[in-house]
């Protein structure tokens, strides 16, 4: 995806890298993703599952590296097969009220480290099989 670029997915099955570098806003809702999804400097809210009636949670089988977004994230409600790295972002992701990033209620089979939110990354709810580290700790 392009800097600038806003993509919406929805019940799709995506096969290879899916990187965001710099976009407007992304959301990925009840797809399966096969490959590494890493999305950097998003300027805009990146949602990656979410409100199981209006984005409901993706599997993505891969690494998920999530950093430096500054338009707030949620992502809630995925099954992660591979690590989760989830890196300096801030604000909220959608409804705009919430003010913090967001990791809740994820299944991550692998290692989970956050470090850098700001606020601090809310979670709650999210299991994990590998190792956790920093704010995820």
């Amino acid at each position: 995806m392009r800097p600038g670029g806003s993509l919406a997915v929805s019940e799709a099955r995506i096969t290879g890298t899916l990187t965001a570098g710099g976009a407007l806003a992304l959301a990925v809702c009840g797809s399966t993703l096969t490959g590494p999804v890493g999305v950097s400097r998003a300027g805009g809210c990146l949602s990656i599952g979410g409100d199981p009636a209006t984005c409901p949670g993706n599997t993505v089988r891969g690494p998920l590296t999530l950093t430096a977004g500054t338009g707030g994230l949620r992502a809630d409600g995925n099954a992660v097969t591979g690590p989760v790295r989830i890196t300096g972002n801030s604000g909220s992701g959608l409804p705009p009220g919430e003010a913090t990033p967001a990791f809740q209620g994820n299944r991550v089979e692998g290692p989970l480290s956050c470090d850098g939110n700001e606020p601090e990354l809310r979670q709650g709810g999210t299991t994990v099989s590998g190792p956790r580290s920093g704010q995820c700790a």
